[in-house]
């Protein structure tokens, strides 16, 4: 599941945002049993759900669960460290760390060399898609922990 928070959150924005049209449209006596009025409602739900999905994205994921996915996670991880891949086509493929780009919430694995050398690089995994070996408390102690170092900024 935390490997999965972005798409949870996409899908929560989208989920609030169709909500709050609907009870909008409710309180404004806008939904009565006509077809054309249903038309509408279901052509306003489409730019709703688009904005839904950006502050999804930027609210849900950004703001409140980015940050404790990855310590979950291991986060912060370091160069060496043993991780089990937990998405995509190496799902379940447990591996190492041999690059880390802080600043954009990401490693590189050891997959082979081919995969190092493709453009774009097919070895990158987000840090909430990667789980330390074994990891029963996230890399520093306690979550929020100063020393524990800085939390990916996005998926």
């Amino acid at each position: 599941m935390v490997a999965r928070t972005s798409t949870f959150s996409m899908g929560m924005g989208v989920a609030i945002a169709i909500a709050l049209m609907l009870l909008i449209l409710h309180d404004k006596g806008a939904l009565v049993p006509d077809a054309g009025v249903w038309l509408w409602i279901v052509l306003a739900a489409i730019p709703a759900s688009l904005i839904g999905l950006i502050l999804g994205v930027i609210v849900i994921w950004q703001i409140l669960l980015s940050h404790p996915a990855a310590r979950i996670q291991g986060w912060p991880f370091k160069v060496g460290d043993e991780v089990v891949i937990l998405t995509g086509r190496h799902k379940n493929t447990t591996t190492t760390i041999y690059e880390i780009w802080e600043e954009r919430g990401q490693v590189r694995v050891d997959l082979g060399e081919e995969l190092k050398k493709e453009a774009p690089a097919k070895d990158v995994f987000c840090a909430v898609e990667v789980c330390r070996k074994g990891n029963s408390e996230p890399a520093g102690g306690a979550y929020g922990s100063p020393e524990a170092g800085s939390p990916p900024a996005h998926p």
